[in-house]
């Protein structure tokens, strides 16, 4: 299935980061068609599910509605970005012509689809890894994001891993297997910070 319209939700205003993570999603979904939902760097919110308190990735669309929850799902496919708390900064130093300093700041893709509905026809080990082939060949050559990412690992199906910063156990068994795929790219962003004019 290839989506023409996928869901890319921007927001203005943004700076370091956010922006940069922006740029990514905005330039995955103008390369990759098999994805729905496009979302920038998630927050970990909590919800309850009766006695449990459920920690899931929270997608803002807009500032007046509910986030999406990230959770695996039978309905959408869609990827979100996550980010490490700690960013390095390496200082200009007298000589060097650009003076700002360069933010390095650890970040992970987390992906997550319903591999019947990218093809229906062809088999499940076939399209995964067509999907995976591409989006690594796209994240290799990622241009006018303003900034740099440098994928490098991924994981595949292990979703305890992929979704280690939230609740693994709140995804049904069902979404842990074939037809379902999820994968996560672990990578370092670079960038310089915003100039406040």
């Amino acid at each position: 299935m290839s989506y023409i319209n996928p869901s890319v939700p921007t927001f203005t205003g943004l700076k370091g980061l956010e922006l940069r993570i922006q740029n990514l999603q905005t330039y995955l979904s103008e390369n990759i068609t098999w994805i729905e939902h496009f979302f920038g760097l998630v927050d970990r919110l909590t919800r309850q599910a009766g006695d449990d308190t459920v920690i899931f990735p929270a997608a803002w669309q807009t500032n007046k509605t509910d986030p999406f929850d990230c959770l695996p799902s039978d309905v959408y496919d869609f990827c979100f970005w996550t980010a490490a708390d700690v960013a390095e900064v390496e200082y200009a130093d007298e000589y060097a012509i650009r003076k700002d300093n360069l933010i390095t700041q650890d970040v992970s893709l987390i992906v997550f689809v319903n591999l019947e509905n990218i093809s229906s026809t062809a088999n499940y080990n076939v399209t995964r890894s067509a999907c995976r082939n591409e989006l690594m060949n796209v994240l290799n050559v990622v241009k006018d994001v303003d900034a740099v990412f440098r994928a490098e690992e991924y994981i595949e199906n292990d979703i305890e891993e992929i979704y280690k910063e939230f609740s693994f156990e709140a995804i049904d068994n069902n979404k842990k297997e074939l037809p379902f795929w999820a994968i996560r790219i672990n990578g370092k962003l670079s960038y310089r910070p915003d100039c406040d004019a």
